[in-house]
């Protein structure tokens, strides 16, 4: 569930679903799609959502990938759990656990949509320690660091403490960090909170670090004078929530508790330093408030409400943001171009250059010297044959090589603006891209015929692709340009882009796929036939090979528009994001060979079926309306400011 599929299919339906039922949905999908065989790779290729190595980090003595991490109110029977660990997250938390629980009790949930809010009719989620286990073995093994949120009803200090501590080591084997929650005692004399909190850590304690939470409006005196009072031994961090209590039934977590929470990140790490780990939530909903919190002092960030609004790419946007702000000139250094760019340039330069002699052959001779050697006959029987016959074969080929030209445009493209930035996804395009090209040489084994000019060039441009991968395979960043950091018009504008681009290439890549089988099965379509005024059989009749000479170059064009369309779907996955002008560049203009080619060939030719033309009608659409709604986003420039 990207954000561009979030925003403008999924989001629209679960919003006019209760709260919980929409969040049950949500996180029952995708657990499930986590526990398909391969569903973990689905997630990791659709999201590409693996934290940036420069993100990883050290604190509470656990190494984190990255800083970010999910609240544990939001999933409140830990269901998803697997699935999010992809999501580019650091940490995953769940609670809050009491040991003097036998049954869960979850707070009613509502949404306030037009403020961003979530509704929580008690403070905390609650589950007994037996639910707790039960979340976590059902999970099974999770790479992500765990953190266990505790809490107590008990009236005793020192009861208090034994229950904690009790809780905590029966789930020790499972977590990483503990979290214990001040929101059921925080009432209490400042005497018993220390009391119970210098018994917590009696005898051999519990065994690993301990988080101090606090509410976004406890007054900061009240945090200073128990943070004072305390032995540094006692707790190691601190972590402020994001929920504010409105009355007794509804405790609101969403933007108003973010300065707030700032404020009172700030005020700590001014006051103790670096004596103790900051995790802040704050009703963080976009990039930007993360980078303020994370600049006010805190260590790790807890996303909640952001991630219902915002969508489930809110991480990753998160973690590109950061990278970017600690990203260091060398960082961002161009590739040389003969380190490894500028062979995929020259790859590219050479598929335009091929595509455009395709062009050139398909719109004159049509037919090839050795084309004519295959079948036994000049290209004037063809004719003879049958009228339309070197029109259908220039149709063909034609589409063939606007299809040639668009691959070469975006293998520039992705060169010389992608790749030349040590951008990792711009050469995982090209390489899943070409390599499915390349091996699509292959097909001819379907149709018994092997094409020598196909061959050689193919053998003369194999070493460009092969020594551009080599040259490149290494020194890669994650991290974008210009990250977008608010989620303003043009970025809730630039999802439906998204989502056109998406289904541009997906449709490029299904029709590829039909074409390649039909041309190494079938041959024709019907409408081919009544085009012809023909059947197979008499086309049979006439030439034995003429048949096969006509699937090579369908199931030609076929493997090529495969390939193009995996470039595409891959570069508006992985590759839009605010600011880069050259997607849009490289979306507009690759389109236009294509469709002058494919659209235009058919009308030179007269075969202007309608249904036969239907799927290029549906693709010119997806294409347009991609470069339509994704100018704004494309072409707006790094800013922090929100609409």
């Amino acid at each position: 569930m990207p954000d561009w599929s979030y925003h403008t299919l999924f989001k629209p339906l679960l919003f006019r679903m209760e709260a919980e039922r929409a969040r049950s949905i949500t996180f029952g999908a995708i657990n499930l799609l986590s526990r398909l065989p391969g569903g973990g790779a689905i997630i990791r290729f659709m999201g590409h959502m693996d934290p940036p190595e420069e993100l990883t980090r050290e604190v509470l003595g656990i190494r984190f990938a990255s800083p970010v991490g999910l609240s544990p109110e939001l999933s409140a029977d830990g269901r998803g759990m697997r699935a999010l660990s992809g999501f580019g997250l650091g940490f995953l938390q769940i609670g809050t656990v009491y040991s003097d629980m036998t049954e869960a009790s979850h707070p009613r949930t509502k949404r306030r949509e037009q403020d961003r809010q979530l509704v929580y009719s008690e403070a905390t989620n609650r589950i007994s320690v037996e639910a707790a286990l039960a979340i976590v073995r059902k999970q099974g093994p999770i790479k992500l660091p765990l953190g266990i949120w505790l809490g107590t009803l008990e009236e005793s200090p020192v009861h208090a403490a034994n229950g904690i501590r009790a809780a905590a080591e029966r789930l020790s084997e499972h977590a990483d960090f503990y979290v214990v929650h001040s929101e059921d005692w925080i009432h209490k004399p400042l005497h018993w909170r220390l009391e119970m909190l210098e018994n917590l850590l009696l005898s051999e304690g519990i065994g690993k670090p301990v988080v101090l939470a606090f509410s976004p409006d406890t007054p900061f005196l009240e945090v200073e004078a128990m943070l004072e009072e305390l032995p540094p031994y006692i707790i190691q961090g601190v972590a402020i929530t994001d929920a504010l209590k409105e009355s007794d039934d509804a405790w609101v977590i969403g933007p108003p508790s973010k300065s707030i929470a700032e404020r009172l990140v700030r005020s700590i790490r001014e006051r103790w330093g670096e004596r103790y780990a900051i995790l802040a939530s704050g009703g963080i909903s976009d990039p930007q408030d993360a980078l303020d919190l994370i600049s006010a002092g805190a260590d790790l960030i807890v996303l909640h409400s952001g991630l219902v609004y915002a969508g489930p790419g809110l991480p990753k946007r998160i973690n590109e943001a950061a990278a970017f702000t600690i990203g260091t000139a060398a960082s961002y250094e161009c590739g040389r171009f003969w380190k490894g760019w500028g062979w995929i340039a020259g790859l590219g330069l050479a598929m335009c250059i091929g595509g455009i002699l395709a062009w050139w052959i398909a719109a004159t001779v049509v037919m090839l010297p050795y084309d004519e050697a295959y079948v036994g006959i000049l290209r004037e029987r063809f004719t003879a044959i049958n009228e339309r016959l070197l029109h259908f074969m220039a149709h063909d080929r034609m589409t063939l090589a606007g299809t040639m030209i668009s691959i070469g445009i975006v293998y520039l493209m992705l060169a010389g603006f992608g790749i030349r930035k040590r951008l990792h996804w711009a050469r995982q395009a090209v390489l899943y891209s070409a390599s499915v090209g390349f091996l699509s040489f292959f097909l001819f084994l379907g149709f018994d015929y092997f094409d020598p000019l196909h061959a050689l060039v193919s053998l003369l441009i194999l070493p460009l692709f092969v020594i551009g991968m080599w040259g490149t395979h290494r020194s890669f960043h994650f991290g974008m340009p210009s990250p977008a950091l608010r989620n303003d018009r043009a970025w809730r504008r630039g999802q439906w882009g998204q989502l056109f681009a998406v289904m541009l290439g997906a449709s490029l890549m299904v029709g590829g796929f039909v074409i390649s089988i039909v041309g190494i099965t079938f041959v024709f379509v019907p409408e081919d036939l009544a085009y012809l005024c023909t059947s197979v059989q008499e086309l049979a009749e006439a030439n034995e090979r003429l048949i096969s000479l006509i699937a090579h170059d369908r199931a030609g064009f076929g493997g090529a528009l495969f390939s193009l369309g995996i470039a595409v779907l891959l570069m508006a996955l992985w590759g839009i994001r605010r600011g880069e002008s050259w997607i849009w560049w490289t979306l507009a203009l690759s389109g236009l060979p294509g469709f002058i080619a494919g659209l235009g060939v058919h009308v030179e030719i007269g075969y202007t079926n309608q249904w036969h033309l239907a799927p290029a009608y549906l693709v010119l659409a997806f294409y347009l309306l991609a470069l339509w709604f994704l100018y704004p986003y494309l072409f707006s420039k790094f800013r922090k400011s929100t609409e």
